[in-house]
């Protein structure tokens, strides 16, 4: 349960690729069952208030027919094409309202005296090993130097 919430925490506030920051809540001496909660009222009253506005993105793709290049030897001709590319277009689902709810949801987890922190991934075990130790009397954000959504 405990990494099924942080997972979809790290999505829902920052949209969650390795190489960029990742959003944390903090206050300190709050456990994870607590940022947990408030997490979930937010992200349902964003929910609730800016509902999702499903639509399609769609990268066009490229198309380059190339050249034809025409050889003749005698009474034989042979052609073939050269340069050709194809690359077809591809289609994903995303919600629109995505953006606005992320921030409709960091200013309702700041009204209820929560801070959210934008940190790089742990890479290191002893700092992962730090945020598991600590995620039930969350320390000074000044002692925390990243973000793990680990078990």
């Amino acid at each position: 349960m405990k990494n099924w919430f942080v997972a979809i925490l790290a999505i829902s506030i920052t949209g969650c690729t390795a190489s960029e920051p990742q959003s944390i809540i903090h206050r300190e001496g709050s456990t994870l069952a607590e940022r947990q909660a408030v997490f979930d009222q937010c992200d349902f009253a964003a929910i609730q208030a800016i509902p999702r506005a499903m639509t399609v993105a769609v990268s066009p793709g490229y198309s380059n027919p190339g050249t034809l290049q025409c050889n003749t030897y005698g009474n034989s001709t042979s052609c073939y094409r050269v340069g050709a590319v194809n690359i077809a277009p591809t289609y994903s689902n995303i919600d629109a309202n995505q953006s606005i709810r992320t921030r409709y949801i960091n200013r309702c987890i700041e009204a209820k005296g929560y801070a959210v922190a934008l940190l790089p991934l742990c890479t290191k075990q002893e700092d992962k090993s730090f945020i598991i130790a600590t995620q039930d009397n969350q320390p000074p954000l000044s002692q925390i130097t990243c973000a793990y959504f680990g078990h």
